[in-house]
């Protein structure tokens, strides 16, 4: 069968916006919430605050818990976690939950 039957070629035009082009982060913003760095216009503004997606409750994964193993390079101040051997660990990056739940913030 000729592609000419198979497909439908067109030229079109699509409007691209700056933040989707390739290239360097062309706009920061700031969570108001836990600090986080958004880039390129993907923060959410609610009540006039710029937070990140995941103090908005709005991402795509669900009961997220932070995990660590001996040989991570990154090595925060404070917190805790589990890590794959199930010890306890102070030696852990924050998670959504320790800066973004809405129970925490109200309980400040």
């Amino acid at each position: 069968m000729p592609d000419s039957v198979l497909f439908r070629v067109q030229r079109v035009k699509v409007a691209v916006p700056d933040e989707d082009l390739p290239g360097p982060t062309r706009y920061k913003a700031t969570c108001s919430r836990c600090g986080q760095i958004v880039r390129d216009r993907r923060e959410v503004i609610k009540d006039g605050i710029s937070l990140c997606k995941p103090c908005t409750d709005d991402v795509y994964f669900t009961d997220a818990h932070e995990i660590t193993w001996p040989d991570m390079n990154w090595v925060p101040e404070r917190n805790h976690s589990t890590s794959f051997d199930g010890e306890q660990n102070e030696n852990r990056r924050p998670s959504a939950e320790d800066h973004c739940s809405p129970e925490k913030e109200l309980n400040s």
